[in-house]
C-alpha cells in the first residue's frame, strides 16, 4: 500500500465527472463538463492536504467529514511518483473525490504533473488562472479532466466569463488570501472589495450554468477567526463550497452551510 493511503472519509454526495466524447484531444469539442448539476450532488467541503510525510497528513484511524480531498503538489517534498502510485492503486470512481492542485498552467512543473496523473484523479485544481488560454493549455493535455480554475488576481475578474464558459470547467474557485493584494485601491475596505469579487464570480458561475463557486482554495494554515470570517462572507455572497487545510475546521464549515440553508429555507417558506 502506498504511503498516501487515506483513511475512510465520510462523504455524502458525489458530483458528476466529465464525459468522454469523440473529437480531437486538443479541441474544445473533445471536452464535456458537468453543468447545472443537482445542488444536492455538489461537494461543499474540501480538504487540501500536502503529503510531506504520511503521518503528518493521514493519521491512522482518523475520519474526516470532507466531501472532496485536494492533494497540493506545490511543495517540493511532494513525490509525484508516489502520488501517481496512490491514485492508480485507488482506482476510478472511488469515494471521496480526490482532486489534485497542480502548478500554474504553462509551466514545466504543471505539464509533468498533468502527464503523470492524467486519468487517475477526479479533476485538477488550477491556481492563478488568468485567462481562457490558460485553461485551453491544460485541456489540450488532459482533454477529459474536469478543471477547477482558481481566480487569484483582479485582472482575472475581467475575463471571468470566458473562463467560466470554457467547456472543461466544472466549477470556479477563488482565493481571497492572494487576491486581496490587488483588490482594493484604498477606496474600499478589504471586506467590501472581496465581497465585490465574490459577487462577480457567483454571477459568472450562474451565467455559465456552473455550480456555485468554491472559496478558500489556498494552502497554509488559517486560524479559526480568519477561517470563519472568510467562509461566512463567501457563503453570504453565494459561494456553495469552501476549502480548509486542517481537518479540525471541517465541522465549523459544515455548521456554517447548515445554518445558511436553514435561514434560506425560512425566508422562502410560504406563510402559515
Amino acid at each position: 500500500m502506498s504511503f498516501l493511503s487515506l483513511p475512510k472519509l465520510t462523504r455524502r454526495t458525489k458530483s458528476g465527472r466529465a464525459k468522454e466524447v469523440s473529437g480531437h484531444a486538443g479541441s474544445a469539442a473533445a471536452i464535456t463538463s458537468p453543468r447545472a448539476a443537482n445542488a444536492s450532488s455538489i461537494p461543499r467541503t474540501y480538504l487540501m492536504v500536502t503529503p510531506h510525510r504520511p503521518a503528518d497528513v493521514f493519521p491512522a484511524g482518523e475520519t474526516w467529514a470532507a466531501q472532496t480531498v485536494v492533494i497540493d503538489m506545490h511543495s517540493p517534498t511532494v513525490p509525484l511518483k508516489s502520488v501517481r502510485a496512490f491514485l492508480k492503486d485507488r482506482g476510478p470512481h472511488a469515494t471521496p473525490q480526490i482532486w489534485v492542485r497542480v502548478h500554474e498552467a504553462r509551466t514545466m512543473a504543471c505539464e509533468s504533473e498533468l502527464d503523470a496523473l492524467s486519468g487517475l484523479t477526479d479533476g485538477f485544481v488550477l491556481p492563478d488562472v488568468m485567462c481562457e488560454q490558460d485553461l485551453q493549455w491544460v485541456a489540450e493535455r488532459v482533454p477529459r479532466a474536469p478543471l477547477l480554475p482558481v481566480l487569484e488576481r483582479s485582472d482575472a475578474l475581467l475575463r471571468v466569463m470566458s473562463i467560466a464558459r470554457h467547456p472543461s470547467v466544472a466549477r470556479l474557485g477563488f482565493s481571497s488570501l492572494t487576491a486581496s493584494r490587488d483588490l482594493s485601491d484604498g477606496m474600499l475596505s478589504l471586506e467590501n472589495a472581496v465581497s465585490w469579487a465574490h459577487r462577480i464570480i457567483v454571477g459568472a458561475s450562474a451565467a455559465a450554468h456552473l455550480p456555485g463557486p468554491v472559496a478558500g482554495l489556498h494552502p497554509g494554515l488559517r486560524n479559526n477567526g480568519q477561517l470563519v470570517q472568510e467562509a461566512t462572507l463567501a457563503v453570504r455572497t453565494g459561494f456553495t463550497g469552501y476549502c480548509v487545510t486542517a481537518a479540525g475546521h471541517l465541522p465549523h464549515i459544515e455548521a456554517l452551510f447548515t445554518d445558511h440553508d436553514a435561514i434560506r429555507r425560512s425566508r422562502t417558506a410560504p406563510p402559515a
